[in-house]
């Protein structure tokens, strides 16, 4: 018996291995696609939940950088500081009324913790 022929290997192995190989590959994928899904999805509930607090903070840090090039004068100016502040309540839905406690609790606590200095310049420049 020839060496060669020992290790050939039948139509019907090579057809196997190659079946098993591309079932294996498949689902292979399929995992990997679900996990990337996944992690892509928890990624945008993240952002989705913070987007509102987010533009409250881009509005303040707005807010403080035109306040930031007033004179003294303009602080006095009645168009920029009125004596009046017109406040409207957003109206809400039974089902998005804890969501939205949650940006306002999150909103809240981004003002404690990173806004606090910004706000005690705003207050001291308007007492002037």
């Amino acid at each position: 018996m020839n060496e060669d022929e020992r290790f050939k290997i039948s139509r019907a192995m090579m057809q196997f291995t190659w079946l098993v190989w591309l079932l294996s590959v498949f689902f292979l994928f399929m995992i990997f696609m679900n996990f990337i899904i996944a992690v892509i999805g928890d990624s945008y509930n993240a952002v989705i939940e913070f987007k509102v607090a987010h533009d409250y903070k881009q509005r303040i840090m707005m807010i403080y950088e035109r306040e930031a090039s007033f004179s003294d004068k303009d602080f006095d100016n009645q168009i920029y500081f009125p004596n009046v502040l017109i406040v409207r309540k957003k109206k809400e839905n039974k089902e998005s009324k804890n969501n939205f406690q949650n940006v306002i609790n999150n909103v809240k606590i981004l003002f404690k913790t990173h806004l606090g200095p910004i706000t005690d310049t705003i207050a001291s420049k308007t007492k002037e």
